[in-house]
């Protein structure tokens, strides 16, 4: 995919592809990796560029649920945001920048 921007909740998010980032590294040993991750003081949402672009899809929209239970204070917990987004994606939700 490439980077686009998008606003949420009223504020431009950047999202962003690189094939590498420091913040997607493993940072020990125990960890393979992340695939996503969401910076909140500059709003960006960097997502691994090595994956497929429907594993990207699905990576996008976990980070979107992230930022929906920040702005909202609902607190939920990873296993929470990992359910959702495997429920939106199993009945058809499909992330477009258009």
């Amino acid at each position: 995919m490439i980077a686009f921007k998008k606003k949420i909740f009223g504020v431009t998010w950047t999202h962003k592809f690189p094939k590498s980032h420091p913040n997607l590294e493993p940072d020990d040993d125990s960890n393979a990796g992340y695939q996503g991750t969401t910076t909140y003081p500059t709003c960006e949402i960097i997502i691994s560029g090595k994956m497929t672009e429907g594993r990207q899809e699905l990576t996008l929209l976990h980070e979107h649920i992230h930022i929906v239970s920040f702005e909202n204070s609902l607190n939920l917990k990873e296993k929470d945001v990992k359910c959702l987004t495997a429920g939106l994606f199993a009945i058809g939700y499909r992330m477009t920048n258009k």
